[in-house]
């Protein structure tokens, strides 16, 4: 019979080389409206500091992290129709996302 080496402690404790998965919501977010409008499957699986824009027509593209829409938008979080159906329609913008309204190229 031909004896093979065990292997070496150090070899079976080796740890597994780090994932290189990089999580679908890493890829930008954005999405096209006719009016602001907010769609909770879109916004949920961000992380916290990653932007999002929504290209509003006739008006621009706001960009906001998931954070920043958490902080300023509350109305929208607690308005019923983005609870239950998961999207939020603004009829106006309102006054507060104009901060997020970034310039013309």
């Amino acid at each position: 019979p031909v004896k093979r080496a065990s292997p070496s402690p150090r070899a079976s404790k080796a740890k597994a080389a780090p994932k290189t998965h990089t999580p679908y919501y890493a890829q930008p977010v954005s999405w096209n409206a006719a009016r602001l409008c907010f769609y909770r499957h879109k916004i949920q699986p961000l992380a916290p500091r990653q932007l999002f824009k929504i290209n509003v027509e006739n008006v621009g593209t706001f960009e906001m992290t998931k954070e920043e829409f958490l902080l300023a938008f509350n109305d929208v979080i607690m308005a019923p129709s983005y609870r239950s159906e998961g999207i939020f329609t603004y009829p106006e913008v309102p006054e507060k996302a104009f901060r997020f309204l970034k310039p013309p190229a």
